[in-house]
């Protein structure tokens, strides 16, 4: 919200500035502040908010909905997701419990394990998969998900 005031906020600067100013290139400014907007929020990791807020709320919320919701989440999300397991003992134990994503397809018994074990296992399949490859692909919040999420194992 307060990205969108701000964005705005310069935005209508320039458009007032325009028509007191003729020689103003407003084309150009809006470009320029539009592209400087997308760049800091492309790397501000929307998604690590996202899950930390979450995660802070989740007794207050549907947990089902939001363990759904943060399993889309991207890898920025990991060293939130890491810290909630590390911080929540009950989990932990059930997590020593459950055997692995892999071995729960070759059995095909998801019935039986918890909600929130299921999602953390799938969430950390999801990363470990996309892991590795080359440096041409090489991305360093995948690489900060893979080490945060395979040190708590």
């Amino acid at each position: 919200m307060l990205v969108a005031l701000v964005m705005l906020t310069l935005l209508m600067s320039g458009v007032v500035w325009s028509l007191f100013h003729k020689q103003f290139g407003l084309y150009r400014y809006v470009l320029v502040v539009v592209s400087l907007i997308y760049v800091v929020f492309s790397f501000s990791h929307v998604d690590y908010f996202i899950a930390s807020y979450n995660l802070s709320h989740m007794a207050s919320s549907e947990k089902e909905n939001s363990l759904a919701y943060l399993g889309t989440l991207s890898s920025d999300a990991a060293p939130a997701i890491a810290d909630y397991v590390a911080n929540n003992k009950e989990l932990q134990e059930k997590l020593k419990t459950t055997p692995s994503i892999d071995e729960l397809l070759d059995r095909d018994s998801f019935d039986s394990v918890d909600q929130e074990v299921l999602w953390y296992l799938t969430y950390v399949d999801r990363i470990e998969k996309h892991s590795g490859g080359s440096i041409r692909s090489f991305n360093v919040s995948q690489y900060v998900a893979e080490q945060r999420l395979t040190q708590k194992k």
